[in-house]
């Protein structure tokens, strides 16, 4: 608790620092839990009840004298369900269902879910045309109808339409106007005291007044649900007092997004009247203005909504979809509502029915409100009607209460005085907190197994902040701590110089003419020139595209003509490469043009190279002349321009590695970046003592989170060792600035353990240990936790499309920690599913699918390649085999696309590799699939021996005897000294496949075999 406290005083402390600086509190809500979302299905929930609640009634129709158990209710929706199935149903088909609340109506829905089936509501009041579009949008292969009710003969409609029922089979209709429905069945045929009342305010309005006009008294009502639209405070009070409600509970959704707010037992009564209720837990809402930028809170906005609650989409219509749900997963209400701080809701209107009266707007709920405070008006109804002078004018219904005289005249006056001043300015809690146990429970105990699915729950909010708003609050909060230090370049920079230099450098973009949402590259090593850059982007509200600095021409061509880069920041050279010669060769036009001035056949889209060096090259700036453009108007516009950032917007592209094809924009918005430092921070337990050194490069997402984001959170210093990984550079930095925290690839700690035992050193102040970018070795592990004497080791698992998804905890038992990659973040969804994209038992392997606010909005420019990597309905495929533990911890198993198929065998190089890493003499282990003219796949394996150690391929094979299985003994076993590498240390199974698939043996014996096979 005292933890929580503590966390939940930083997040106030973010919020009022900035709104002191000018920046409102944005209209934005995200209402904390915990309990989990509950991966069940309507089929799972019903056999539940069926136990759980068995002999308790489910439901009673006064109307049709029906009472039905929940057992009873169950047994008879799987009698029908069967039903559905024999007549040749299958799951996800679609059925439709038209008529009145009925029982009927209830035991369908309740057979539609336990057949699988997919139920299309059709509204009972809907006529031929209506249900000729309903049914034929959907494509219903049955229809279950009422058979009449006082207003409607739906036989009869359901004739108009499909006249060829006259003449065809039951179950084999052909109709020219329903061509996708085959079945129509009818429904045929033509208390206890309730609790709790649900219904629309005009439902109520007729309620209340039919109460009074008979002078009945009603008791017992515990609860009135009031849905619909909203409901006027005049006619709530009433219904409080007439129908002596306990509770009255605003309901309020949409059907694309079911219920968003809900009143809550404890809501005051002022709230109850004033509000819709409150904001429903694990979901994201925002008002935003006609631009989607979100408005202060406080102020009206059209609401915006994201999560679980929002649908999969128009049946058919994408574009409508798409209009309505924008890609990175809101879906636009159309409501204009007020957003309050304690997480409650004031509706004013919807958008699309304000009167716009000349340049006034009019919502027509106003005027509603202020007509029923009149004593004499039970209803009023405002809309907009075409106007030749102010192109609308109010036109306004009114019913008045019996007997009362109200004339236009009378109604007009009434407003005088008061109209223009009467503007409305503008968790759901479960009784038992263990259902989700019981529930599950209770379903493993039926056969069902507990699905692979985890929600972690947590107190904290998500943050809905800028990336430039965390710069400008860390640069305050922990101004005169060390931000960076670069031991390379001897370069300390406090928080509040990384804040101003990033100022300067951004007021220099912004007077070069790039405007917020323009694309950058950065180009370069880890340097405080990356740093500086990195900030001074996401201050002017930049997209900042980091690329890998080993890259060569055709890769960088390919990354900035991707995005569609206008400037790039290049490093001068290092070691490998010269960066401008590189630059030059694909721009000559350098040569001959202004610097700013750029225009290139092969880099079309860039305008201005800028190089970090002292050096001068034809037609570029130097970093420093950028700054010097900074002038105090350019500064004081930089500040405006931090008011109008959304954190959904855009503000960094990380490159996929390319090792299947070139390389993807993955493009992540502040919401990502921010919220994936914050649990990486809280999570991991970093504190604002520790000195944080970073070996891997800043262009992955890994380092960038973690090192520069995270710091910024919590006031640790990011510790630059050296250019590029190098052991020797990083235990002098380790040592010289005591560094507690130290990040790093499995290749990297490899070598870094190695170096200190060579040196016969001892390192004593290292807190923790971070290992990302592949899976690591057990034996490694106990190797850097022995060696390096780190207090903690924690395995942080993602990937550059979603990060982090599984982080280690301070809570983890060391086996945990040896044998997992982590547990979940939280309040992301992840699923462990078969080639289907179904859920297999908890326990069990399968692809690892993500969804929540750790998921990249898209890949830059390649709609398809996004849309084939997250579904529709946002899960994030990641192409991992992993099993999910009950514990929200995760073990993977190795790359989907990596398996290597031999036979009809699967074999993961993961385990091979550990398996070899467990040999005393093997420092190193690369394992992967090579083509085989017998078995389709057969394996290579490349190991790195202990230096001084001798081994060979017999050898290695023996070892594998009576340890492993005969088809995971590698076919060929190679050595290597060393292996090659990418700039994420990860070694390039790629390059070395390349390598292999040369070797005289393997081409050798496979035309040998096709020989065999094929003859000469």
């Amino acid at each position: 608790m005292k933890n929580t406290k503590k966390i939940l005083l930083y997040i106030y402390s973010i919020y009022s620092r900035l709104q002191d600086k000018g920046y409102p509190r944005p209209s934005y809500l995200f209402e904390t839990g915990s309990e989990p979302l509950l991966p069940l299905t309507m089929g799972q929930l019903i056999e539940w009840a069926a136990e759980e609640y068995a002999d308790k009634e489910a439901l009673v129709s006064v109307n049709e004298n029906v009472r039905w158990t929940f057992k009873e209710a169950k047994e008879k929706a799987d009698q029908l369900a069967a039903g559905f199935l024999a007549l040749g149903l299958n799951p996800g088909d679609v059925i439709a269902l038209w008529g009145f609340n009925s029982s009927y109506f209830y035991q369908t829905a309740l057979a539609a879910a336990r057949a699988g089936l997919i139920l299309a509501k059709v509204d009972p009041s809907s006529q031929a045309p209506e249900l000729h579009h309903c049914l034929n949008k959907v494509g219903a292969k049955l229809l279950v109808a009422a058979e009449t009710d006082v207003t409607q003969n739906y036989y009869k409609i359901i004739h108009s339409l499909a006249p060829e029922l006259n003449h065809c089979a039951a179950g084999q209709l052909r109709s020219e106007q329903l061509p996708e429905l085959r079945i129509v069945v009818m429904t045929g045929d033509l208390t206890h005291p309730c609790t709790a009342i649900m219904g629309t305010p005009a439902m109520f309005v007729d309620v209340v007044t039919a109460v009074k006009e008979l002078g009945v008294t009603i008791s017992g009502l515990e609860i009135a649900m009031i849905g619909g639209t909203v409901i006027p405070e005049l006619l709530a009070r009433q219904i409080t007092k007439v129908l002596a409600i306990k509770r009255l509970c605003p309901v309020y959704g949409m059907t694309e997004g079911l219920y968003f707010f809900v009143g809550v037992p404890e809501t005051s009564l002022e709230e109850t009247f004033t509000t819709v209720g409150k904001a429903m837990q694990h979901v994201e809402f925002k008002a935003v203005d006609k631009e989607g930028k979100m408005v202060p809170m406080g102020s009206p906005g059209e609401l915006w909504v994201r999560g679980y609650i929002v649908m999969l989409g128009y049946w058919g219509d994408e574009a409508k979809t798409r209009e309505t749900i924008t890609a990175d997963g809101w879906l636009k209400t159309g409501d204009q509502v007020i957003l309050l701080e304690n997480g409650h809701c004031r509706i004013v209107g919807r958008i699309k029915e304000a009167i716009i009266r000349g340049s006034d707007n009019i919502f027509p709920k106003e005027i509603e409100d202020l007509f029923i405070n009149h004593p004499d008006i039970v209803d009023a109804q405002a809309f907009g009607v075409p106007d030749a002078r102010w192109g609308e004018e109010i036109c306004l219904y009114i019913r008045p209460r019996k007997g009362s005289d109200v004339t236009e005249e009378c109604m007009k006056a009434y407003c005088k005085g008061k109209l223009a001043n009467t503007l409305v300015v503008l968790s759901l809690t479960a009784e038992d907190g263990e259902i989700e146990v019981r529930i599950s429970v209770g379903l493993q105990g039926m056969g069902y197994p507990r699905p692979s699915y985890w929600f972690e729950t947590g107190s904290e909010p998500l943050l809905p902040l800028t990336l430039g708003q965390l710069i400008e609050w860390a640069a305050e909060e922990y101004a005169d701590k060390e931000a960076l230090v670069s031991v390379y370049e001897n370069v300390r920079w406090t928080f509040k110089e990384a804040k101003e230099k990033a100022d300067r450098l951004a007021a220099g973009f912004l007077a070069l003419g790039l405007n917020p949402g323009d694309v950058i590259a950065l180009w370069g090593f880890n340097s405080s020139y990356f740093y500086h850059t990195s900030l001074a982007a996401a201050r002017a509200g930049l997209i900042l595209a980091k690329i890998d600095p080993s890259y060569q021409a055709p890769e960088l061509r390919h990354c900035l003509n991707k995005v569609g880069a206008k400037l790039l920041v290049a490093a001068e050279t290092d070691v490998t490469q010269n960066y401008y010669k590189i630059v030059h060769s694909l721009a000559p036009e350098l040569d001959h043009c202004a610097a700013g001035q750029l225009r290139s056949d092969q880099l079309p889209e860039l305008r201005t190279v800028v190089m970090t060096g002292d050096l001068t090259h034809p037609s570029t700036y130097n970093l420093d002349d950028l700054i010097t453009m900074a002038t105090p108007e350019g500064i004081a516009r930089l500040l405006e321009i931090q008011k109008s950032i959304q954190p959904d917007d855009g503000t960094a592209i990380h490159y996929t590695s390319g090792t299947t094809g070139s390389p993807k924009g993955a493009l992540l918005s502040h919401r990502n970046i921010i919220n994936a430092a914050y649990w990486f921070v809280r999570q991991t337990g970093m504190k604002k003592s520790y000195n944080f050194c970073a070996q891997m490069q800043c262009c992955h997402v890994g380092t960038s989170i973690a090192g520069i984001v995270a710091g910024l959170h919590v006031g640790f210093t990011l510790v630059f060792p050296s250019p590029k990984f190098n052991p020797e550079s990083s235990i002098e930095a380790i040592i010289q600035e005591r560094c507690s925290a130290v990040f790093g690839t499995p290749a990297m700690f490899v070598d870094l353990v190695a170096k200190v035992r060579e040196l016969g050193i001892t390192i004593n102040n290292i807190e923790i240990v971070f290992i990302g970018g592949s899976m690591i070795p057990e034996v490694l592990a106990r190797q850097i936790i022995k060696v390096l004497a780190t207090k903690r080791f924690c395995p942080v698992y993602g990937m550059t499309e979603g990060v982090p998804l599984f982080l280690s905890v301070p809570e983890d038992s060391l086996e945990q920690t040896l044998t997992t990659v982590g547990k979940a973040v939280k309040y992301a969804e992840f699923k462990v599913v078969d080639k289907e994209g179904k859920m297999v038992p908890m326990g069990s392997p399968g692809e690892l699918w993500v969804r929540g606010y750790i998921v990249m909005l898209g890949y830059w420019g390649d709609e398809a390649k996004t849309r084939e990597t997250i579904t529709a309905d946002g899960w994030l495929k990641t192409g991992d085999q992993v099993i999910l533990l009950e514990s929200g911890h995760c073990k993977v198993v190795g790359r989907i696309k990596e398996a290597i198929i031999r036979g009809s065998d699967n074999v993961f190089p993961k385990e091979i590799e550990e398996f070899f890493l467990s040999h005393p003499d093997v420092v190193d282990a690369q394992a992967f699939g090579v083509p085989d003219a017998r078995w389709g796949e057969e394996m290579c394996l490349y190991i790195r021996p202990k230096e001084g150690r001798s081994l060979t391929e017999e050898h290695m094979k023996t070892f594998c005897k009576g340890k492993v299985a005969e088809f995971r003994i590698p076919r060929y076993v190679r050595f290597l000294d060393d292996f090659p590498r990418n700039t994420t240390g990860k070694v390039d199974k790629k390059k070395l496949k390349e390598q292999f698939l040369q070797d005289k043996e393997f081409k050798e014996f496979n035309e040998q075999i096709l020989k065999k096979t094929y003859g000469p």
